[in-house]
């Protein structure tokens, strides 16, 4: 849902701040558990600006398990 948001938002020139959800492991940004693309959500996180979504290449294809895992993104996600 919320890639769609960004991709409507891109489309519209509109400026736009995402907050994104991950399991945190440890919270501070050591375990790397919650990582997308370059940030680490709950260090850099969790609200997220266009410019800073643009850069994560993951976004909207790939999540994460519980043990922080890669997951392709499937119909029901």
């Amino acid at each position: 849902m919320m890639k769609k948001i960004y991709d409507t938002a891109v489309k519209a020139r509109c400026h736009i701040q995402v907050s994104l959800e991950r399991v945190f492991k440890c919270g501070v940004g050591i375990c790397a558990a919650c990582v997308i693309g370059p940030y680490l959500v709950c260090h850099d996180g969790p609200v997220f600006s266009e410019v800073e979504l643009s850069a994560m290449p993951e976004f909207g294809h790939m999540r994460r398990d519980l043990s922080g895992k890669k997951v392709p993104l499937t119909a029901g996600h």
